[in-house]
């Protein structure tokens, strides 16, 4: 640009100098005169093409600088539109598969929630069953001895009138007409009807009972019959619960490894049990306390450090101990013990949950009124419905592994008004 300015600077400079210096003075007025109108009428000519020429050189040279930076901004714009659009993609990708993964959970979750029901109830049944057998053993018993009983005076009866008929046989004893017909003494005669007439009485008795005791253990060994089969029966749907059970555990056991398969960080385990948590603060809040009150006459809040603990074991996980999120911590004991060992009610109060829920499997929640609940999760089966009244010591679940656990035991909690409490400080001794 500089150089198109200084040429054109030049030529005008020329231009002006374009007059010879020697010629006479008169004559160089003269044309300076007319020079200097030429000169302005011209200079705005040239002053005015100069400038276009300027205009169209700049334009000219500008214009491909022009559409070389609007083409950079445009490339440098469709450049950061692709970008945006391949993040967009990546963020809907990731989000549908984040909510498959969740959906693949829900469906996992509700697939546990319906076999660890299913097996609970099958615990319950062959609980049932296993009464049933006992009672069925403890009833054959009397029957099985009173068989014996009556097999052995049977035989008694049998051996008595064998040998009264071998004594008869023996003696050679003639039979009422043959004493007749002989026209013995009559005193003899009158001897020989009474002595006939208690023979034969004893002999019909004897008949007598041993029908009748054939009848009885014949009754009785019906009893026995109707007893054993009963007792096969129960046996037989025993058996068939264990398979059952059997497969259903194994089911279990695949569910949960899908489980943890659907869980890849710390962050998403955190997440679920916050999650998990969140649901039990909702069941808890929703649960109105009543006013029951203790069978000794004492409101629970009296019992503190006297209560019994819910079942035996050991503590493996202690009152605010931290879980593998250290942000979390628990809101009770857990008490590992072997599955199938029964819980017991701590103290006075009702049923108002019993279901499975999320993290906690079976979960079963007394109030012992005035705001105070105790809580008992991952139940192997649960033996109380909602509105039950429960007694000290009443035996409520059993001991087991829901909710997704692997080892058994029973996770206990004590609340007031909500807020967790120390079972420690509540329950007495050790469990």
């Amino acid at each position: 640009m500089r150089f198109i300015l200084d040429f054109f600077g030049n030529q005008c400079f020329v231009s002006n100098r374009g007059v010879s210096s020697t010629a006479a003075e008169p004559m160089l007025l003269i044309a300076e005169q007319r020079n200097a109108e030429t000169t302005k009428s011209t200079g705005k000519k040239r002053s005015s093409r100069r400038s276009l020429l300027i205009v169209t050189l700049l334009l000219t040279i500008s214009l491909p600088i022009a559409n070389a930076a609007t083409h950079h901004h445009a490339t440098s714009t469709t450049s950061h539109k692709e970008k945006l659009r391949v993040i967009n993609q990546q963020i809907t990708l990731t989000k549908a598969q984040l909510d498959k993964s969740e959906q693949q959970r829900n469906d996992l979750e509700k697939q546990l929630e319906t076999i660890e029901k299913t097996i609970g109830n099958i615990a319950i049944n062959m609980g049932q069953l296993d009464k049933q057998i006992a009672n069925e053993s403890i009833s054959l018993q009397p029957l099985t001895a009173q068989e014996k009983a009556y097999q052995q005076q049977l035989l008694v009866q049998h051996t008595a009138l064998a040998e009264q008929l071998r004594s008869a046989y023996e003696n050679h004893q003639e039979n009422f007409l043959q004493v007749l017909l002989n026209q013995q003494d009559p005193s003899k005669i009158s001897l020989m009807m009474m002595y006939y007439r208690y023979f034969n009485e004893a002999r019909l008795q004897l008949i007598a009972n041993v029908n009748m005791t054939l009848e009885k253990l014949k009754i009785t060994e019906t009893n026995i019959q109707s007893h054993m089969q009963t007792l096969q029966l129960y046996r037989q749907q025993q058996q068939t619960a264990t398979t059952q059970l059997r497969q259903q555990e194994q089911q279990r056991k695949v569910i949960l490894d899908q489980l943890n398969h659907t869980i890849q960080t710390n962050q998403q385990r955190l997440q679920i049990l916050l999650n998990d948590r969140s649901r039990l603060e909702h069941v808890i809040s929703g649960l109105s306390s009543s006013e029951f009150i203790n069978l000794a006459g004492k409101p629970f809040s009296r019992l503190q450090g006297k209560l019994p603990w819910p079942t035996k074991g050991h503590i493996s996980t202690t009152f605010g101990s931290h879980t593998g999120q250290q942000s979390l911590a628990y809101q009770g004991v857990f008490i590992a013990a072997p599955i199938g060992q029964n819980i017991q009610a701590i103290a006075t109060g009702k049923v108002v949950f019993a279901n499975w829920l999320n993290g906690l499997g079976l979960l079963l929640i007394i109030d012992h009124g005035n705001g105070y609940m105790s809580l008992y999760a991952h139940c192997y089966s649960i033996l109380k419905a909602v509105g039950s009244m429960i007694q000290p010591g009443e035996v409520v679940a059993t001991v087991g592994n829901s909710g997704g656990q692997m080892n058994s035991g029973v996770m206990f909690e004590i609340r007031h008004n909500t807020q967790p409490q120390n079972p420690q400080h509540w329950c007495k001794g050790r469990p």
